[in-house]
């Protein structure tokens, strides 16, 4: 039986279309906690693979208080540190938390987290299901 190359081809543009359309959360680490500190920093990837805008609303993990989104910025010459509420990822691309940028604060740590040890984060977004991921610390 031969199989045209047009055939081959609708089958392989079919199939693209049903590529999952979701939201993923990538290389998710939080640096090692120095000894006697309550505040700890992540960095992570999150990574809008859906069509539409997503908004981050809140952040929770049962390892602290509570969870802020931050982002250094220069102001006059000077870095700065800020909160940033609701930050959105818009929609087929990837919002990256990095050293400089945009990072995650956990705030009253209630043990001190030290390398190898695995934490849950969970992140809940405006119009998607609440995503749980698995953080590793590390030393960087």
């Amino acid at each position: 039986m031969k199989i045209s190359l047009q055939l081959i081809l609708i089958i392989c543009l079919l199939s693209a279309c049903d590529t999952p359309r979701e939201l993923l959360i990538n290389d998710v680490v939080i640096k090692e906690m120095p000894p006697g500190r309550d505040v700890a920093v992540a960095y992570l990837v999150i990574e809008n693979n859906t069509d539409d805008e997503q908004v981050l609303n809140y952040v929770h993990s049962p390892v602290a208080d509570r969870i802020e989104v931050h982002r250094h910025i220069y102001d006059q010459g000077v870095m700065k540190m800020r909160e940033v509420k609701y930050p959105s990822v818009r929609k087929n691309s990837s919002l990256v938390f990095k050293p400089g940028g945009f990072h995650l604060m956990l705030f009253g740590v209630y043990e001190q987290l030290k390398e190898g040890r695995s934490v849950d984060i969970t992140f809940e977004f405006e119009n998607m299901p609440a995503k749980t991921v698995t953080a590793t610390v590390k030393r960087l």
